[in-house]
């Protein structure tokens, strides 16, 4: 063999030698991102060295490969449909937030992580329902998550897998329990309407009250008060003019009688008052009528007098003032009066067992316009 011949057989074996590395080189090299890493199965047992980001080398044959994927994976978990504490039906998703901290466990110690950490999810979703309140589902949405992530990232730790938060996206409501839901929040909106507008009409009370004892004082200004409401009655039509300016002239000779007897003082008004009784007492004796209390106090309240004419009880109310059209006006017995008399009446008859007793409710008006006073009495028929 020849010079030349040894230099082809040394080239071709170094040519078949590169080719064998390059084969090799091709066959062993894996290039691994920088989010994943790579576990090394030689003969099915994993090596302690897990493969990082870059350039690696594994025997070609020999080597077997599992990447694990390092990134935050977002898990939606399906609606769970459960009854909460209170008993109400409804309808939870989630989503879950998690990722690979252990790749070795994640690949050995479960079969499929992915399948392991839904199904812990939805179980633990479906857990949480039931222990909880639907106003906590509604409201104490950051108290749930932070359960839910406990509940999750217990088991879920001996699989190499850490829990990075959980969220509840939404809480579906059966319609009856959204219509009962809209229904207590108008009553709620209703019941603060109607709470401020009575402060309102406390606060309204109240001015007028002030504004009725700032007229008392001075009778004028009820008269100023009237012209100005004329005024404004002139922008109304002329049938409406007319009723309102009727209502207001019997309201202000009504008035100027209160305001009358307002102004009295009220040393007169108490002489006045006993006066009154006295004078009533000697009008009943007068007519054969025995006296059997004065200003007998009951928890309806007070009555004038009490007497009895024969067998019958009489509840004697004295109205004493100094009007001449008084007597005429005292015969008329309103229907509130005649109820309160009727309480106070059987409250009197029950204390001292008379109920079976007939009685009756007359008024005692004495007018002392002029020099010398004028009594009339009237009597109501009533039952107790």
């Amino acid at each position: 063999m020849g010079m030349w011949e040894l230099v082809m057989v040394i080239i071709g074996a170094l040519i078949a030698t590169l080719a064998l590395a390059a084969v090799w080189f091709g066959l062993s090299a894996r290039i691994i991102m920088q989010y994943e890493r790579r576990l090394v199965f030689r003969f099915g047992r994993v090596l302690e060295t897990i493969r990082g980001p870059g350039l690696n080398l594994i025997v070609p044959a020999v080597d077997r490969l599992r990447t694990v994927n390092m990134q935050i994976v977002t898990m939606p978990v399906p609606a769970q449909v459960g009854i909460t504490r209170d008993n109400v039906t409804v309808r939870v998703d989630a989503v879950v937030y998690f990722n690979v901290v252990d790749p070795v466990r994640a690949i050995v110690s479960v079969q499929d992580y992915m399948f392991a950490v839904s199904q812990v999810a939805q179980t633990s979703l479906r857990s949480m329902i039931g222990k909880s309140e639907l106003d906590d589902l509604l409201i104490n949405r950051e108290r749930l998550n932070q359960g839910l992530e406990i509940m999750i990232d217990s088991p879920a730790l001996d699989w190499g897998v850490h829990i990075d938060r959980v969220e509840i996206k939404d809480v579906a409501l059966p319609e009856s329990m959204k219509r009962s839901m809209s229904r207590q929040a108008e009553a709620e909106r209703e019941r603060r309407a109607r709470v401020i507008t009575a402060e309102g009409e406390l606060q309204a009370s109240q001015k007028l009250a002030q504004a009725a004892a700032i007229m008392a004082d001075t009778p004028a200004a009820l008269q100023l008060r009237l012209l100005q409401t004329v005024v404004v009655m002139f922008g109304v039509s002329l049938f409406a003019f007319f009723v309102i300016f009727v209502i207001f002239v019997i309201f202000v000779v009504l008035a100027q009688d209160m305001l009358a007897l307002a102004g009295m003082p009220d040393d007169d008004r108490q002489i006045l008052g006993k006066m009154g009784e006295d004078l009533a007492c000697a009008e009943l004796c007068r007519r054969g009528y025995a006296i059997l209390a004065r200003r007998y106090r009951t928890r309806h309240g007070e009555i004038d007098i009490i007497a009895r004419d024969g067998e019958m009880v009489v509840f004697v109310e004295v109205k004493a003032r100094r009007d001449e059209a008084f007597g005429e006006a005292s015969e008329a017995i309103t229907a509130w009066k005649q109820q309160r008399i009727v309480r106070m009446a059987t409250d009197y008859l029950a204390r001292h067992s008379l109920l079976e007793t007939p009685c009756r409710f007359d008024v005692v008006a004495i007018d002392f316009e002029g020099d010398c006073p004028r009594i009339e009495v009237y009597t109501h028929a009533f039952t107790a």
